[in-house]
């Protein structure tokens, strides 16, 4: 059952995305839980000019953040 959780604080957890070095703003967030086990994160991440191999490491510090903090098992940014 798909639903939006509302134990999450989506503005909180915005802005402790933006504290990651290289993260300029992070805005269209969008946050679901597919069933029990999954919850799913989408969102648009601008960072500082930065090369395509360096943004993968942001990604990687992104997704760790949510799933550390909140749990998130699946994110596309």
């Amino acid at each position: 059952m798909m639903s939006s959780p509302v134990e999450i604080n989506i503005p909180y957890l915005s802005e402790l995305v933006k504290l990651i070095p290289g993260i300029k703003n992070i805005h269209h967030v969008r946050l679901w839980k597919l069933n029990d086990a999954d919850l799913h994160f989408e969102a648009h991440a601008e960072t500082d000019n930065k090369l395509i191999g360096a943004t993968n490491i942001i990604q990687k510090k992104i997704k760790d953040l949510l799933h550390d903090n909140f749990e998130i098992t699946h994110t596309i940014l």
